[in-house]
């Protein structure tokens, strides 16, 4: 029995959130060229139990670069996506943003404590599990990022 292939379809309300975010916060995001980021679900599976993370970002690597003008690819489950509120998924584009090295070059800063810790200080250790009424708006809000 053959497994079924990921179908996926693009997220264009990532690139909108992203847009805003970086707008709001340049000192934090502006290092990072959006234009290099395209977003897609995974329409056709839910995200299996024993994976915790959300969301995925893969470069796009030589040779395939030479013919493609993005450098990231972020991957969610289709499902995830639409459940999270705009709360939520201001949240986790920070932290996606959070993965692109300063002048992009195709490669992915790494999920750890050190590279994501803006989002870590700032938020605390579970800020995807807080409840939406208790989670910062930071389209919304003024943020005070902790470095």
């Amino acid at each position: 029995m053959s497994k079924e292939a990921p179908v996926f379809e693009e997220i264009p309300e990532f690139s909108t959130i992203a847009d805003k975010i970086v707008a709001k916060y340049p000192e934090e995001f502006g290092n990072v060229d959006l234009t290099t980021i395209a977003c897609v679900g995974i329409t056709n599976k839910d995200r299996p139990e024993r994976k915790k993370q959300l969301w995925d970002i893969k470069p796009i690597r030589p040779p395939v670069d030479m013919y493609c003008k993005k450098q990231y690819i972020v991957i969610f489950f289709q499902k995830d996506w639409d459940e999270l509120t705009e709360k939520k998924k201001s949240l986790i584009i920070s932290d996606v943003l959070c993965s692109i090295p300063s002048g992009g070059g195709g490669e992915v800063i790494a999920m750890d404590y050190k590279d994501h810790s803006k989002m870590l200080r700032t938020f605390g250790v579970d800020y995807m599990d807080l409840e939406d009424d208790r989670a910062p708006d930071i389209l919304d809000e003024e943020i005070e990022w902790k470095k």
